[in-house]
């Protein structure tokens, strides 16, 4: 019996060592390494599909939590209709979620989505205003005041009275501040120094 057994160890270990290692995920371990992702053209450099690949890792309930908000933040510089679509479809499914691992990706989704903006941007970030966690909410908040969407202001206000967390509301004021400011038109050269003209001779 030991013979056997040593025999079909001794034939596992041959079978095993003639396989190749699996190759790493290049974006994997790109984020494994980068807390915040780099700009487009580093993000693009990783392989074909960055923006496929950065969905999937998101999406991934399996790959650690660390790994899926950095992929989830990554998505804001691959801008497209379908990562936009991405991010609001999966801000959506997930607003009123109370698992914690999906609530720090959820807050990565709504900074994405508000800067990256898009026709469903505003009522998705509303959604969010129905989560239990007001961590979530701020971020939606915040995400509102960083899409400068000419509706963001309204559901704001709307929301201020409701809102349970004074440091909330604080922020909802600072961000109307900010959205009710208004845009002042970037300044000029200074004008020319001219000598002035002599009538005389």
């Amino acid at each position: 019996m030991l013979t056997a057994f040593l025999a079909i160890v001794s034939l596992v270990c041959v079978a095993d060592a003639g396989t190749p290692p699996a190759k790493a995920d290049p974006f994997t371990q790109y984020l494994e390494k980068h807390e915040l992702p780099g700009p487009t053209a580093e993000l693009n450099s990783l392989g074909a599909k960055p923006a496929a690949a950065f969905m999937r890792l998101a999406n991934d309930e399996a790959a650690p939590t660390p790994i899926r908000a950095r992929a989830m933040a990554a998505l804001r510089n691959l801008p497209s209709p379908q990562v936009q679509a991405f991010v609001a479809k999966w801000v959506e499914i997930h607003a009123e979620t109370v698992l914690p691992a999906e609530r720090i990706v959820l807050r990565r989704a709504a900074m994405v989505l508000g800067w990256l903006g898009g026709p469903a941007m505003i009522d998705r970030l509303a959604l969010l205003f129905d989560n239990d966690d007001a961590d979530v909410r701020m971020d939606a908040v915040l995400a509102l005041g960083l899409s400068r969407a000419p509706r963001a202001a309204g559901i704001l206000r709307k929301r201020q009275d409701k809102e349970p967390e004074e440091r909330i509301r604080q922020q909802i004021q600072r961000v109307l501040l900010s959205l009710d400011a208004p845009t002042e038109p970037p300044e000029g050269p200074p004008p020319r120094k001219t000598r002035p003209i002599r009538t005389e001779f």
